[in-house]
């Protein structure tokens, strides 16, 4: 199944990416703990301009990642091969140094649009104030309401859009990208598969982070509220591990997408 092949993709190449990951680890630390320590109160989209640079070495790492399951070429996760003006680097089985930048540039918009539509949905959605009385069913109005299920169908039809980085970035068929990828069955169907695939990392992280800000009140409170009254050592800890979780999340992503339409297209 996708999702199994999907984890043994990774885990087969752990030998290099755990020597490539190296470097868009430190670097998200790094912006993290600036845009938390530097900007606190900062919300999701100014979060994202502090990151920005990091989300361009974590395109690197996800395109290059792709182009070994695509090409079984391990060459272009070596750093600075994008910079070189070798011939030999001009092209990595068949891809054009430019197909590579442009996936990573697609990677890099990709997140800023879902980090845009999280604010939206963060800013109309109603906050959830756990100390005041159950507020009656009529309290979301229809601003709130429509954004919602306007949001849901608009995830639903795009999310195939969400990972355009993956053809570009391979040198795949835009066209033929599309063309399997058409129809709201299969998008369900994507949609479905990949909410099974991330619900391993997803609680494994959420599991570690209430273990280690619990002491804090995260153990069932808020934790941005949390992990601002915990100790700078644990504020550490807890941007370094999910650093850690978001790579990890690009890759099963990245990994999860390519075997649900591109090997089942093979295979079929």
């Amino acid at each position: 199944n996708s999702v199994g092949a999907a984890y043994q993709a990774i885990w087969q190449e752990r030998s290099i990416l755990l020597k490539v990951a190296l470097l868009p680890l430190i670097l998200k630390i790094l912006l993290q703990s600036i845009a938390f320590f530097i900007d606190p109160d900062a919300d999701i989209l100014r979060q994202s301009l502090y990151r920005l640079p990091d989300f361009f070495v974590e395109g690197w790492l996800i395109i290059g990642f792709l182009n070994v399951l695509a090409h079984g070429d391990r060459r272009f996760l070596l750093p600075f091969s994008i910079g070189s003006s070798s011939p030999e680097n001009q092209q990595v089985s068949g891809i054009s140094r430019r197909q590579i930048l442009a996936g990573i540039l697609i990677y890099v918009i990709t997140q800023l649009i879902v980090n845009g539509y999280n604010y939206g949905l963060f800013e109309f959605l109603p906050a959830i104030d756990e100390s005041a009385a159950p507020a009656p069913a009529t309290s979301i109005g229809p601003i709130q309401t429509f954004f919602f299920i306007g949001g849901v169908i608009f995830v639903i039809a795009m999310f195939r859009f969400l990972w355009l980085f993956i053809p570009v970035g391979t040198g795949t068929s835009m066209s033929g990208y599309i063309l399997l990828t058409n129809g709201v069955a299969y998008n369900l169907k994507m949609i479905m598969t990949w909410i099974i695939g991330i619900i391993p990392i997803s609680f494994i992280f959420v599991g570690l982070a209430g273990l280690l800000l619990q002491p804090y009140g995260g153990g069932g409170g808020d934790v941005n509220e949390s992990l601002h009254t915990a100790p700078g050592l644990v504020q550490i800890e807890f941007i370094t591990m999910q650093a850690i979780y978001e790579i990890l999340l690009g890759l099963i992503q990245a990994s999860l997408i390519y075997h649900i339409v591109f090997v089942r297209a093979k295979e079929q």
